[in-house]
């Protein structure tokens, strides 16, 4: 077998077993990792619609405009139409990106109402571990978060050492 063609089992392999794990973001447990969900599914569904078009139209351009024995050559040079066309689709494009990913930061961005009485979670990090506290139960657990279902949750977070992020991806957000 050539190089060639085994560096291209190898690579097809990786891309066709990178579909076998399990996306934490796309297996959403609570209201704004399901608007997370909706959003990426969305984005990935447009993207590919625009990327499947410019393909369709880059191998129609290739046929049309393919070499031909003749010298002659386009004897375009400006046209403010087609210009226009290239400044609006993309313009068109990202408002229609923006528009729902604009929205359901808004949405969720208000605090919610008071509710029943939250459960209090610290979360500290140190180095590359989490350690979850819950003063109710007077329980601390690391890199593991258990959370009670329809009851909210408030996180008071620290850190001992450096600055760190704070995302669950099945509850979505990120702080």
């Amino acid at each position: 077998m050539s190089k060639f063609k085994s560096l291209l089992l190898l690579f097809g392999s990786l891309i066709v077993l990178s579909g076998c794990s399990n996306v934490e973001v796309l297996n959403p447990k609570g209201p704004v990792a399901s608007d997370s969900k909706f959003l990426i599914i969305y984005s990935i569904i447009f993207m590919l619609v625009i990327i499947a078009a410019v393909l369709i139209m880059f191998a129609l351009f290739l046929y049309k405009y393919r070499l031909h024995k003749t010298d002659e050559s386009g004897k375009m040079h400006h046209n403010a139409l087609i210009e226009t066309i290239w400044f609006i689709i993309p313009v068109i494009i990202v408002i229609a990106l923006a528009i729902p990913t604009v929205k359901s930061l808004y949405m969720y961005e208000e605090t919610p109402e008071k509710q029943d009485d939250p459960l209090v979670v610290y979360a500290t990090s140190a180095g590359y571990k989490w350690f979850f506290s819950y003063p109710e139960e007077k329980v601390e657990t690391v890199n593991h978060l258990t959370i009670p279902k329809d009851r909210p949750v408030v996180f008071k977070l620290q850190s001992m050492d450096m600055m760190t992020s704070f995302w669950i991806p099945q509850l979505g957000g990120q702080k």
